[in-house]
Parts: structure tokens; C-alpha cells; sequence
């Protein structure tokens, strides 16, 4: 199935139904109530991201996507059941492999978030141990409990892809875009999923130093082109998460901030030594990696003191 972004939005609870039942899923409404829902989907490469909100007592039937689903939800004072167990708002759904969608809602206004994706798009980014556990937590559970923060942050995450390609639909089609897409999402649920993980992380001093010898040599060596977590992770061989505390207790900036700089300083130095006849602040910026231009114009002039375009054209006034 090719890339795609949807959103609708239904003032009459038949409509829903039969968007609904496109995707082979059954909604009831259980009490009449004003409908004003809305429901986006984005399918990029293999990720599916569905946002849904409901009004009113409801229960939604059917099918999921292939793969790996997880799910969350938010609402005031919502009541949100599923698989019959009742869910609390900081609840991370992980569905079953084989499982089918039985949620009931209860709200003026419930949000629900899904991201399904192939399960091996994750464990591809674990250690051995973390893999090990990782199967044992999603063997054992299909609801943890996420704190604040970090539910905040997954869900930031969600919600500015999802409005991004609803600013510029052409994104799906970015390669850049579903790099990233993919990259802070797994991110973010393998933190949420493993948090109990104390990641054994190296405290002799030379086994750390050595650590950063490969660190510093690897992103010296690929510094020309955007580096991933995973990829360093890999690399590396040290786990995504032992990675943030390691880079946060040094530079106290997270490993995703600390290669954004590196990043920044690249971009930097192209605008600095590109005319504009070879290239576009848009080329230079596509080149290290970056999709959303506005949050790029926000981070370079957060470094730099001044946005992207007087950079290049103070370059073009000198030549």
C-alpha cells in the first residue's frame, strides 16, 4: 500500500461508521450524544499512525494493523476500556500479535494514538539483554504504566509528524521524513517499555574511556552525513538508553541534542562556504538530514544567534 495521509472530521455518527468500516472496524454508539469527531491516519513506509477522537460512550470493534501495535489515549475524566480491563490515562496498550481491537470509551472527548510497525524495527535496535527482556515485559504485559514526562514526550513526537504532514502532505514521500519518524518513535517506546531496565552501563573509568574513544571516532568519521541513535548504538555496541545517560551526565544534553549540534555546525559551515548558484539553504539543510524547515530555522538560530538565510546570504555579500 502506497504512502498516504487522511483526515476527516464527522458531524454525524453514520459517516463515522462507514469511514470506519472501511478499515474493518465496527463502531457502536452506545448513547446518543453530538458527534464532532475527527480521525487522521498516516501510513509511511511501514508505519501506520492513527489519531482518533471520539465523543461520547462508544465501542470500537475490529481489526488492527500487521505488526507490532501499541496505543495510548488521553481525555478529561475519559473511561477508557480495553480487552475488558480498565486503562489508566499513563496506560501504554501493547497489543497482542494476534490480536483484535475491543475498546470502549466513555468521554465529551477521548483522544486515542496508535503506532503499529514490524516488530523487528524495534528488536533491530536492541542490545542481547535488551532484547531478552524486552520480550519478557511484552510476554507478560499488555498494559504498562508510563510516567508523565515521557508520556508527554511520545506523544509530542506523534503529534508533530502527524501535523507536519498535514502542513505539507509531499512529506510522506521524504525519505528524510521516515527516517526520523521511525527513529524518534522507537526511541521513545523503547525508553517507555524498558524503564524498569537498569542497563548496565560501564563504571570502570577505562571501560568507559574506551566507550568514548568509539563514540568520539565514529561520529568524527560520519559527521558529514546525519548519524541515528541506533546507528551510533550499534556501532558502539552499548545500548539506546545506557547512550542518553551517558551523554547526558557528560555534556548533559541527550545524545539526539548533542549530534543536532553537530549537525547545526555542518550546516553552518556549507552556508558559509556554498554559493547560491550551487545550492538552496533548503538543499544544504535536506543534505544533513533535516525535513522540517521551520524547526530547523528554530534550532539553527538558537545556536547561531541568527536564522539560516543571514548566515547564507552575509556568505553570498563577501564573495
Amino acid at each position: 500500500m502506497n504512502n498516504f495521509f487522511i483526515k476527516r472530521t464527522f458531524n454525524n455518527f453514520v459517516e463515522l461508521a462507514e469511514a470506519l468500516q472501511l478499515w474493518d472496524i465496527e463502531i457502536r454508539q452506545l448513547k446518543k450524544c453530538a458527534v464532532n469527531d475527527t480521525l487522521m491516519q498516516l501510513k509511511v513506509g511501514n508505519f501506520f499512525l492513527a489519531n482518533a477522537d471520539f465523543s461520547g460512550l462508544t465501542h470500537q470493534i475490529g481489526a488492527i494493523p500487521p505488526g507490532r501495535t501499541f496505543a495510548f489515549y488521553t481525555g478529561e475524566n475519559a473511561k477508557f476500556l480495553w480487552r475488558k480491563k480498565d486503562i489508566p490515562h499513563n496506560g501504554l496498550l501493547i497489543f497482542p500479535l494476534d490480536a483484535t481491537l475491543d475498546v470502549i470509551s466513555d468521554s465529551i472527548e477521548t483522544i486515542t494514538y496508535a503506532i503499529s510497525f514490524p516488530e523487528e524495527e524495534l528488536i533491530s535496535r536492541l542490545q542481547k539483554d535488551e532484547h531478552i527482556l524486552y520480550e519478557t515485559i511484552v510476554s507478560k504485559n499488555d498494559v504498562i504504566l508510563m510516567d508523565e514526562s515521557t508520556m508527554e514526550q511520545l506523544r509530542e513526537v506523534f503529534d508533530r509528524y502527524m501535523q507536519s504532514a498535514e502542513e505539507d502532505p509531499d512529506l510522506i514521500h521524504s525519505k528524510n521524513f521516515y527516517t526520523c519518524l521511525k527513529e524518534e518513535l522507537i526511541s521513545v517506546l523503547i525508553e517507555i517499555v524498558l524503564h524498569e531496565d537498569s542497563s548496565n552501563i560501564p563504571n570502570a573509568k577505562d571501560q568507559m574511556v574506551r566507550y568514548w574513544d568509539k563514540i568520539e571516532s565514529y561520529i568524527e568519521t560520519h559527521k558529514s552525513r546525519p548519524i541515528m541513535i541506533s546507528e551510533l548504538s550499534k556501532a558502539v555496541g552499548i545500548g539506546e538508553r545506557s547512550l542518553y545517560r551517558m551523554f547526558n551526565d557528560r555534556f548533559s544534553l541527550s545524545p539526539k541534542s548533542y549530534l543536532n549540534t553537530i549537525r547545526l555546525n555542518g550546516v553552518n559551515n556549507d552556508l558559509i562556504n556554498t554559493s547560491s548558484s550551487e545550492k538552496t539553504i533548503a538543499d544544504i539543510a535536506n543534505n544533513w538530514g533535516y525535513w522540517h524547515m521551520g524547526q530547523f530555522a528554530a534550532d539553527y538560530k538558537k545556536l547561531f544567534g541568527e536564522l539560516p538565510s543571514q548566515t547564507f546570504n552575509s556568505n553570498i555579500s563577501t564573495i
